[in-house]
C-alpha cells in the first residue's frame, strides 16, 4: 500500500516538472520568435514572420538581414560541426 502511494507521487512529480519544463521552452520559443521578428522589421525584411519558422526562423533572418552573405554560412558550420 505504501509502496503504491509512494509510486504515484513519484509519478506526480516527474509529470509536474515535464509539464514545467515544456512550458519554460514554448515560452524561450515565444520570446525568441517576437526577437528575431523585431529584427526582422528593423531591418526591413519583406517576410519578418519568417522567424517563428522553428529552428530555420533565425538562420533565414540572419541570411537576409546580414550585408556579408557569407558570416552565416560559418554560423550553420558552427552548429552542426558540435554535432560531429
Amino acid at each position: 500500500m505504501a509502496l503504491d502511494i509512494l509510486s504515484g507521487g513519484l509519478l506526480a512529480l516527474i509529470a509536474g516538472i515535464l509539464i514545467f519544463v515544456i512550458l519554460i521552452a514554448i515560452a524561450l520559443y515565444i520570446y525568441s520568435s517576437l526577437a528575431f521578428m523585431a529584427i526582422g522589421r528593423k531591418a526591413k525584411l519583406s517576410a519578418p514572420g519568417l522567424a517563428w519558422i522553428p529552428g530555420v526562423g533565425p538562420f533565414i533572418i540572419s541570411f537576409q538581414a546580414s550585408k556579408m552573405h557569407w558570416w552565416p554560412w560559418l554560423l550553420l558550420i558552427g552548429f552542426i560541426s558540435t554535432f560531429v
